[in-house]
This record gives C-alpha cells, sequence and structure tokens, in this order.
C-alpha cells in the first residue's frame, strides 16, 4: 500500500488506483501525471486496501480493476459507500463489458472502461466523469445506457468463460504494452528514427493484437445473442460521407464516388455501423484493382436504410454469395484477414434488425449492401 500524498492544489482533482498488476498502476501514473488537472495520492494492489485507502484518503476518484485479490471491483463497489460515498468510480476491465457493464452501472460506477481501450482512451472517459468535479461540488455521473441485441436467452457455456479469461488474461499485457509505448511517443525524451520506428511499431503490432481480440470476442457475442448497442439517432448520409472521408489514406490508391444526398435520420450504434462500413469499403479496396473505383450510395427503401459499396474487383461466384458471410470463411486465403470480417458485419446488420447481402455487379465486381430500419430498435 502506497503512503497518501497531499494535494497542493485544491483544483486537483485526488485519483486512488486500484490494480493488482503494477504495471498497469505505473502506467495510469504516467498519464495522468503529465496533466495538472489530476493527482495520483494512492495505490492498493487488492480490493481490501482499495477501501482501506478511500477511507483514509477520501479520494474524489477510484480507478478499479475489476479482477482483484481478495475483494473484487463489485465486492468494493458494494461497500466503498459505506467509507467514501463521494467517490467517483471508474471500473477499469479486462473483460468485454456485456453483462459485467450493466453490474457495474448497477452497484455505483460512473463508466465501465475496457483496459484495451488504450491509456488516451481511458484519460479521456476520466475527464468525462470528472467534468463537474471540484470540492464544492460533487454530482452523480451515471454511465451511457447500451441496448442488447436480440437473440437467445443469456447462457454461459464453458467456451464462452474460456474465451472471455483468455482474452482478460491477453488484453491486460496487451494494453501496458501498448501504453508505456504510447507514453513514450508522446513525452518521451528527443527519440532518434530507430527508436521513433520501434515505439510506432510497438503500438502498431499491439493494435493488431487488441483487434483481433476484440474480433473474436465479437464473434462469440453475436453467436449467443449477446452483442450490445449503444443506440444514438444520427443523420445517416453525412455519417457515411464522414467515414469515408476518414479511410482516404486506407483508399487512396481507388477513386472513391459517394451519392448521399438524401437525408436519413436514423437510431443505430454508430460506432457498430462505422465498423460495418469500414469493413465492406476496405475489403473494396482490397480486392479490386489498383486505381479502380469504388461506388458507395446511401438510399432511403420505406422504411429502411440501405449503404451499397460496389467495387471492380473479380466478383464472388453466386454459388459463395451466403458462404461468404460464414464465420472464419476466406475466398482467397492469399489475402491476410480472419475471415470474420463479414461474419460480423452481418451479425451487427442483423442486430439492427437489418442485413449484409452481396450482389454481382454488371461487367464484373460486386456490390455489398447494408440496409436496417430507419426506427429504433424496441
Amino acid at each position: 500500500m502506497s503512503a497518501p500524498a497531499v494535494a497542493t492544489d485544491p483544483r486537483t482533482v485526488r485519483v486512488l488506483l486500484a490494480d493488482d498488476v503494477a504495471e498497469v498502476r505505473r502506467l495510469l501514473t504516467i498519464g495522468l501525471t503529465h496533466t495538472e488537472r489530476y493527482e495520483v495520492v494512492g495505490e492498493a494492489e487488492d480490493g481490501r486496501q482499495a477501501l482501506e485507502l478511500a477511507a483514509e484518503l477520501a479520494p474524489d476518484v477510484m480507478i478499479l480493476d475489476l479482477a482483484m485479490p481478495k475483494l473484487d471491483g463489485f465486492e468494493v463497489l458494494r461497500c466503498l459507500r459505506a467509507v467514501a460515498p463521494d467517490c467517483r468510480v471508474l471500473l477499469l476491465s479486462g473483460f468485454a463489458a456485456g453483462r459485467f457493464q450493466s453490474r457495474a452501472l448497477q452497484l455505483g460506477a460512473c463508466a465501465y472502461v475496457e483496459k484495451n481501450r488504450g491509456l488516451t482512451a481511458i484519460t479521456q472517459i476520466l475527464d468525462e466523469v470528472c467534468t463537474d468535479l471540484h470540492p464544492a461540488e460533487r454530482r452523480p455521473t451515471h454511465g451511457r445506457s447500451t441496448h442488447s441485441a436480440p437473440g437467445r436467452p443469456p447462457t454461459i457455456d464453458p467456451s464462452e468463460e474460456l474465451l472471455a479469461y483468455v482474452t482478460h488474461e491477453l488484453t491486460t499485457p496487451i494494453a501496458v504494452v501498448r501504453g508505456f509505448a504510447e507514453a513514450l511517443r508522446n513525452h518521451g525524451a528527443t527519440q532518434d528514427d530507430l527508436s521513433r520506428t520501434a515505439i510506432d511499431a510497438i503500438i502498431r503490432n499491439a493494435d493488431v493484437l487488441r483487434s483481433l481480440l476484440d474480433r473474436f470476442g465479437q464473434a462469440r457475442a453475436i453467436e449467443v445473442g449477446r452483442l450490445r448497442l449503444d443506440l444514438q439517432p444520427i443523420e445517416l448520409s453525412s455519417f457515411v460521407h464522414e467515414t469515408v472521408t476518414d479511410l482516404a489514406g486506407a483508399i487512396s490508391t481507388h477513386s472513391v464516388s459517394i451519392d448521399a444526398a438524401v437525408r436519413i435520420d436514423v437510431i443505430v450504434d454508430p460506432v457498430r455501423i462505422r465498423q460495418v462500413l469500414t469493413n465492406l469499403v476496405s475489403n473494396a479496396a482490397k480486392y479490386g484493382p489498383h486505381g479502380s473505383p469504388i461506388e458507395v450510395a446511401v438510399t432511403r427503401r420505406g422504411i429502411a436504410a440501405s449503404i451499397t459499396v460496389s467495387d471492380r474487383g473479380p466478383g464472388i461466384p453466386a454459388s459463395q454469395h451466403e458462404a461468404v458471410f460464414g464465420k472464419f470463411t476466406r475466398l482467397e486465403h492469399s489475402r491476410p484477414g480472419t475471415g470474420l470480417g463479414l461474419y460480423i458485419a452481418r451479425g451487427i446488420a442483423r442486430a439492427h434488425r437489418g442485413d449484409v447481402t452481396v450482389h454481382d455487379v454488371e461487367g464484373g465486381g460486386c456490390r455489398f449492401e447494408l440496409t436496417f430500419p430507419t426506427a429504433a430498435i424496441g
């Protein structure tokens, strides 16, 4: 248990770190103390120490790991109000949100953050939690609501528990590796070209590992009907323009046209829909010849919205139009990938009560179409 620190500025947000991995605590300390807003006043390596320090130090915020020894994060949350009623909690976990997020918010956490989000994202969420925080005013902050996609009743089977365990165990070291590399890049001393190249390579490959874990987790959530949606109203045409523009670097070898002039208001999970569109556009660039056109269009079909992505690639045989959406399906094994992209894309669409389908394009190539209702999911 670390010795308590005394804040020198009354406007400083006093933070207690509770995580059984010393490297995670060190990484969070580096990220927080590079700003003038936060001061780490104590560190705990298990749940009991977290409660003891919370009672002793009365911190403004606790960053609390879920999988803690002696008392886990949920047990700490249940006991915290008795010893530090004003302390806000950001629950940090290597487990995907799923069923854990709802339970955390019900027990009083202000936010549930997956460790694989990275140091910068964790700091940004902490900023949101502490937006109105100063010694004279403390108001409760509530987490964002989520929506469970329709599917089979929640069940836990051994394979799901194994995947959750492996994901959790890998997430923490990946987050630590990436976080320290990010800290070196952002706050390190003057670096030579080799150092910068090495740091960028570490971050890039940590992101690849994180992306693989995310894909496996999403595929499993889709399979058991537990994919969660954070529904928000958006204007679809401008959203598509913005998403495709953000992909400019990745698709710069192709000519891209966007036909999205009609205004369509929808209620969707924008992060998930962006993921689907990014996958479809990236695939069009991957399989289309260098310099070939990619056409993106947004239309309204009755009460449904449609986004199509057309390419001039080799196309997909009609006999494979359904098979291409299968889990781990790759029609061209010479191309890199997990074979999960289209499986996840269709799962996200169907969670929105829509679909992703593929059609032939006259003259060669194919057109993928994402459709979903414009009304909210009930």
